[in-house]
């Protein structure tokens, strides 16, 4: 599957060159349920998780009870290029989205679950 239905000529230029340069050791992952990687691969739900377990992709069950997909690194670059495209459509500037950025705390992610006391 080479991209993402719509992702405009110059995202597939931009993915070239941030797979291109050198430095870039890892990369964040993307996870999504079989309806998220459904839309965005402009099919059905089910044909999403098809699709994902006939490539081999990375499944996991979460905790929220939904399965997830991890993202190949070229469809994850060009899921953020497209987005990021989207904000840029809507006229939001590249300093608005600079600063979106960094209000995400850097500990987003969810603590250890609280150990329950018993009364």
């Amino acid at each position: 599957m080479a991209g993402f239905a719509g992702v405009p000529e110059f995202v597939a230029e931009q993915r070239k060159t941030i797979l291109a340069t050198p430095g870039i050791t890892h990369m964040t992952q993307l996870w999504l349920t079989d309806q998220e990687l459904g839309d965005e691969l402009g099919c059905a739900a089910s044909a999403a998780r098809a699709t994902a377990l006939l490539n081999g992709w990375a499944r996991k069950k979460s905790h929220d009870g939904y399965s997830r997909t991890l993202l190949p690194q070229k469809m994850m670059i060009a899921f953020i290029l497209k987005a990021a495209q989207q904000f840029v459509d809507s006229g939001v500037t590249v300093d608005h989205m600079i600063a979106m950025l960094r209000s995400i705390p850097e500990k987003s992610a969810p603590g250890p679950p609280r150990s329950k006391v018993a009364s």
